[in-house]
């Protein structure tokens, strides 16, 4: 059989390996220390600059960073970058049909029609990967006050009033709401037999920072283990040990976008655990005494564990972020430039405000699951 003739490289693997080239020749690299430097051999550099090899996106962004650049560099500096970006959707998805129908001639089954069938999976596709990346690029303030919705598309509500639109809620949740705000969830789940997780969430985050408090969400997080007005610092770890919980396995917690989140997996279920455990929450929602001398010895931590994770994949999150959501908080507050700074300088004073500020009762959810009495648990939830 006589081999196919290999085709001619697309226009846009062209334009980005004459973007590559471009750069690699301004910084004086020759395309062995570029090859090096992302760990392929210097005849793929070669076909990637010449567009007959595709650069993969993990691939690009490796190069992008050995030429310290943004991923969006290799797409610049063409008026056509957006016909020719239109193009090689249209060509990926032709020759896809085109080997949908090849197969389907060989097997004696009838040709898939492309006007119909492969157009309608494209533009459906197209439009679910978009979904994501528009509701992520709305400005923050336009996601504030979400439009009323209307009475007939609101089925239910939970029990902390939050409307529900297709899913009711399951009956097995107790939900409640303290005088004071705080919400509670409780659910009874007997397997695994006799354990429990607890999640304590506070509505507070990196997008929450103020310009002098990058990165105190979680200097605050980190702040939960080093001393209460009923436990002071160094002991609360140890209590727990001593109950049979490991720090970091069963006992952590995490600080995100939006939230804060402190977690305990008990691995028993009887009184004395579920109890102490609750009140470690409660010091946790009120009675942080943040020390400055505390505070001071938790600054070399957290910029040990920054260090220890600025790897590849968070700075390609970071460049991502900057990419698909230019100028919004997930962008700008995502390893935000100068966070190493206020670690390193930000009182305790600041510190006590951001707490003052967040961990409110009405800022609050306590989230309980696990081989026990709903009744009990919210009993001990509202005596606390």
């Amino acid at each position: 059989m006589a081999r196919e003739k290999l085709e001619e490289p697309h226009p846009v693997d062209r334009h980005v390996g004459r973007r590559v080239q471009e750069k690699r020749l301004d910084l004086g690299l020759t395309q062995t220390a570029l090859a090096r430097a992302v760990g392929v051999s210097f005849q793929q550099v070669q076909k990637y600059e010449k567009g007959v090899n595709r650069v993969g996106a993990a691939r690009l962004q490796q190069i992008a960073s050995a030429l310290d650049v943004p991923v969006t560099f290799f797409y610049d500096g063409d008026n056509k970058a957006r016909e020719v970006e239109s193009l090689a959707y249209n060509e990926i998805d032709n020759r896809r049909c085109r080997q949908q129908n090849l197969v389907a001639s060989r097997l004696a089954l009838p040709p898939r029609p492309h006007s119909v069938i492969c157009m309608k999976s494209t533009v459906f596709r197209r439009a679910i990967a978009a979904l994501p990346l528009l509701a992520l690029t709305q400005p923050i303030a336009a996601q504030d006050d979400p439009p009323a919705l209307p009475a007939d598309t609101v089925q239910s509500t939970t029990g902390w009033g939050h409307p529900v639109y297709d899913i009711a809620p399951d009956p097995a949740v107790r939900f409640g709401v303290l005088e004071n705000g705080m919400r509670y969830a409780i659910l009874r789940n007997g397997t695994p037999q006799g354990t429990a997780v607890i999640r304590f969430g506070f509505d507070v985050g990196w997008i929450d920072e103020g310009e002098q408090e990058l990165g105190l969400a979680h200097m605050l997080e980190h702040m939960a283990f080093n001393g209460s007005t009923n436990v002071p610092e160094g002991e609360m770890i140890k209590l727990l040990e001593r109950l049979g919980l490991a720090f970091g396995a069963d006992t952590n917690a995490s600080t995100g976008f939006e939230d804060t989140i402190y977690k305990l997996d008990l691995p028993r279920t009887d009184p004395d655990l579920v109890d102490t455990a609750l009140m470690l929450m409660r010091e946790t929602a009120s009675e942080l005494t943040i020390a400055d001398e505390a505070v001071d010895r938790e600054r070399g931590i957290i910029q040990s564990e920054t260090r220890t994770r600025n790897n590849f994949s968070i700075r390609r999150i970071k460049d991502y972020f900057q990419f698909i959501a230019p100028g919004t908080r997930y962008a700008t507050r995502f390893r935000a430039d100068g966070t190493d700074a206020i670690i390193d300088t930000a009182p305790g004073a600041t510190v006590r405000d951001l707490y003052s500020r967040f961990y409110r009762p009405d800022n609050a959810a306590l989230v309980i699951v696990g081989d026990l009495d709903p009744d009990e648990v919210e009993a001990s939830i509202e005596d606390r």
